[in-house]
This record gives structure tokens, sequence and C-alpha cells, in this order.
């Protein structure tokens, strides 16, 4: 399966031990825009009504993530086990120059389910443009 052009690979569930939890891959595509990049740090909430995952920060070691016209994709593992995602909070801590962002679109896969979940958002995430927000609560729009 790929998400954006990007071939997945098999994700490990806590590292081949058993695990209460979820393994999910999550592909978070930056607009094509002048500035749209961050360097803020980057965090995920799912949600299944309401009940929630911990937030998880998205982030990739000496890596130079959410830069504009760009996907970065990340394995992450949640405590809860959701069997229909229904939306998403994506957002950042707003520190370092340049914080704001511009968002297109998260694609959530649940490899167990071979389910894709899609959240579009085209907003700026940033506390001087658009209306000031950096944190986005995404209903889901797909599921594949």
């Amino acid at each position: 399966m790929k998400l954006f052009g990007l071939t997945l690979i098999s994700v490990v569930c806590c590292f081949l031990s058993s695990c209460d939890g979820k393994a999910y891959i999550v592909s978070v595509r930056t607009g094509n825009k002048w500035w749209a990049g961050t360097n803020a740090a980057v965090f995920i909430t799912i949600y299944e009504g309401s009940k929630s995952s911990e937030k998880v920060e998205l982030n990739t070691d000496h890596h130079d993530d959410f830069e504009a016209g760009r996907t970065d994709s990340y394995s992450i593992q949640t405590k809860e086990n959701f069997d229909n995602i229904t939306s998403i909070r994506i957002e950042h801590d707003d520190t370092g120059a340049g914080a704001g962002w511009f968002l297109d679109t998260v694609l959530i896969y649940d490899q167990d389910k071979n389910r894709m979940y899609e959240f579009p958002c085209f907003k700026w995430l940033a506390s001087n443009s658009d209306d000031g927000k950096f944190a986005r609560d995404l209903p889901v729009t797909k599921r594949v």
C-alpha cells in the first residue's frame, strides 16, 4: 500500500513482543506554500467518539520534518485500540522562529484492518495567521 506515493513497510508492534495498544502509520503532508513548513514540535491525538489516545509527538531524529511540499511518515503506537477512528487533533507547540505551519492532509493507516483514514485540513496552524489556532480538530472524511 502507498501513502502519498510512499511504500509502507510493515510495522512490528512493540519490537516483536505482545502489546495492549495498536500500531498505526501516520503520514502528514505539509502544504506547498511559501513558509508552510515548521520546526515546532508536532503532536497527534486519535479519537473514536469520546475515547482518545495519548498525545503522541511526530518526530524523526536527525531529520527536518514538516517542510513545505513534503510528506513525512511515522510509525506510532497508542495504548488504546481503535475500531473506527472518527477524528484527530493535530497541533504544535508554537515554539521557534517561523512556528506557523500550513497543513495539507493527514492519513492514518491501520494495518490490522487494512484501512486508511483521511483527514484534510488545508489551513494554517499559526498564532499569527488565519484564525490564530495552532491546533486543529479534524473529522475523518474518507475511509478506504
